[in-house]
């Protein structure tokens, strides 16, 4: 059967909810593994700013919390794609089970040009 427009909005939402999932387990990682100064500039720059925007989020109802967690891959797309290609971050993904991170959600990063599109579904 055809999906509604709700399902759909609903799909997508919960795709993008999955890259802000996604982040949040990986982020920390660079603290642990200690790759603080190893980045160069304009990925720690990237980093910072996807850290500065998930930490600053105040606590919300779930649903806002969905809303806001969606909105960050739309919002900070250019700086996820600046740390997914960085040789740091290659240590990080190295490490992503240990965080429960799996290969496939590097699906939703080499889609991201798609998925954080106006008219993605």
């Amino acid at each position: 059967a055809p999906r509604s427009k709700e399902d759909l909005n609903m799909f997508a939402s919960a795709v993008k909810n999955n890259i802000t999932i996604l982040l949040k387990r990986l982020l920390p990682l660079v603290v642990s593994l200690e790759l603080d100064g190893k980045f160069e500039q304009n990925e720690w720059a990237a980093y910072n700013k996807i850290l500065l925007t998930i930490s600053a989020q105040a606590p919300q109802t779930p649903v806002e919390q969905m809303e806001a967690d969606a909105a960050i891959p739309v919002t900070l797309k250019d700086e996820i794609k600046i740390i997914f290609q960085s040789k740091t971050w290659e240590s990080v993904w190295a490490n992503r089970a240990t965080v429960n991170a799996t290969d496939a959600h590097m699906l939703f990063i080499d889609e991201l040009d798609v998925i954080t599109a106006p008219d993605y579904v």
